[in-house]
């Protein structure tokens, strides 16, 4: 199913992402293929798909995040949330996005996943003082 992935016509990607997004994290084969479509639509599906994929997805959307494509942000940000604390190595860069984003809605996100992180314990320490400013 992954070649699915890669196809040229986008809702065809799109189903294959919410299919890898039902399967879950036994479907971790897919990060790479679901990291990698270039089209906004596609994109926002796909951010969902890899956190459904668990622990595995975090590698990738720390690289999403990373990359700053706004139309995403918000997607790739709740999907990191929804990892919840195996996500911890993300916090740096969420911390960057928070103090960093000026949309509110992306930075309530942000905060709202820094919460949920928080439960990974010290790591996500070094967040405090921005959630606090927000």
């Amino acid at each position: 199913m992954v070649p699915l992935l890669k196809d040229k016509e986008v809702a065809l990607r799109v189903e294959a992402a919410k299919a890898f997004a039902k399967i879950g994290p036994s479907a971790s084969a897919a990060v790479a293929a679901l990291r990698a479509d270039d089209t906004n639509y596609a994109g926002r599906f796909y951010g969902e798909a890899l956190g459904k994929l668990g622990a595995a997805a975090v590698p990738a959307l720390i690289a999403l995040l990373k990359d700053g494509d706004r139309s995403i942000l918000a997607t790739v940000v709740r999907a990191l949330g929804q990892i919840g604390p195996p996500a911890k190595a993300a916090v740096p860069a969420l911390v960057r996005t928070l103090t960093v984003e000026k949309n509110d809605n992306i930075r309530l996100v942000t905060g709202v996943a820094l919460q949920v992180l928080a439960e990974a314990g010290p790591e996500a320490a070094v967040a405090v003082p921005d959630l606090l400013a927000y």
